[in-house]
């Protein structure tokens, strides 16, 4: 191995150290905030213990650290692959596919210590109010900036290939998807009693904006990151097709893999997000069930793209 390159591992790993140490401290310091924020209202609410409420507290956190890390393992690993094959056209996408997969970390931590916000000051609604609009507009905005980047990443290596005519092909498909997806979601949008403002001061309010802005700022946003997500999982096919190397085909396989169930899930839960009314007046097992459900499912998910960008990043150490 040559000296400079050597030098550049070298360097990649300390830094990959540090990341990893600060990681480590946000969810420590999340872990500590989860612990503090006040219990009064769903012990009163369900009925249940502090010790209960305890535990239920730590069920959560322990996931939430699987998460981050299958997050943070596949973008450090796609970029280290990225790094080996810079020079190259694919060396440049998948560097923009592991800042989109990065994008989704830095998504889920702000949105984590938001929603705590929420909780230490429940008895604050105009507070509450505009943390529950920042909340909004920081998972829109990130999750629109995490798609467009692995979908950017995904068109320059089907243009590295020369299969823009076939990928274009196969993403009618994917327009047509998102045109039906669309059409229940603005229902469900326009159905919900909850999406600009709530009569009852126990309940939150889901977007806490007039409708205009709710459909221009937040519905078509998600919509547009929808298509990108089925658009790059889509060039992702046919690169996957059209590569060569059967162990390059199976790493790119397991990343297809878990992006697919990530992209599944982010439309889900935008579905699950206009049924306020039912959530509030469901039972603590009917909440703690699609809660946990939502947190398997997306471990699932990166970590399906965690093994697939850490067999591309033995690609170029093989």
């Amino acid at each position: 191995m040559p000296v400079s390159k050597q030098k550049t591992n070298e360097h990649l790993l300390i830094s990959d150290r540090y990341i990893w140490i600060g990681l480590l401290l946000i969810w420590l310091l999340y872990s500590y905030l989860t612990f503090q924020t006040p219990s009064g209202q769903a012990i009163t609410k369900y009925q249940i213990n502090l010790y209960q409420i305890n535990l239920l507290k730590f069920s959560i956190i322990v996931p939430v650290s699987f998460i981050w890390a299958a997050i943070l393992y596949s973008s450090l690993k796609l970029y280290r692959y990225s790094q080996a094959i810079i020079d190259s056209a694919d060396g440049q996408g998948f560097r923009s596919i592991a800042h989109g997969v990065f994008f989704f970390l830095v998504a889920s931590i702000i949105s984590s210590f938001i929603s705590l916000g929420v909780q230490f000051y429940p008895n604050y609604p105009e507070l509450v109010k505009n943390l529950s609009i920042l909340n909004n507009y920081v998972m829109v905005v990130f999750s629109f900036v995490s798609f467009y980047f692995i979908w950017l990443g995904s068109k320059k290596l089907i243009t590295m290939i020369h299969a823009e005519k076939k990928a274009k092909k196969q993403g009618i498909t994917m327009w047509v998807t998102v045109i039906l997806l669309s059409i229940p979601y603005i229902y469900f949008v326009l159905q919900n009693p909850l999406r600009s403002q709530s009569a009852n001061p126990t309940l939150q309010s889901t977007y806490n904006l007039p409708d205009v802005l709710i459909f221009s700022t937040i519905v078509l946003p998600y919509i547009l990151s929808w298509l990108l997500g089925l658009l790059a999982l889509t060039n992702m096919s046919v690169f996957g097709k059209e590569t060569k190397g059967i162990f390059y085909k199976n790493a790119l396989k397991k990343f297809y893999k878990g992006f697919w169930i990530i992209i599944i899930l982010a439309i889900t839960l935008q579905y699950l997000t206009q049924f306020s009314l039912f959530f509030s007046n469901a039972t603590l097992a009917i909440i703690l069930f699609i809660i946990y459900l939502i947190l398997l499912v997306d471990i699932a998910g990166f970590i399906f793209m965690a093994i697939g960008a850490n067999r591309l990043s033995k690609i170029e150490t093989s």
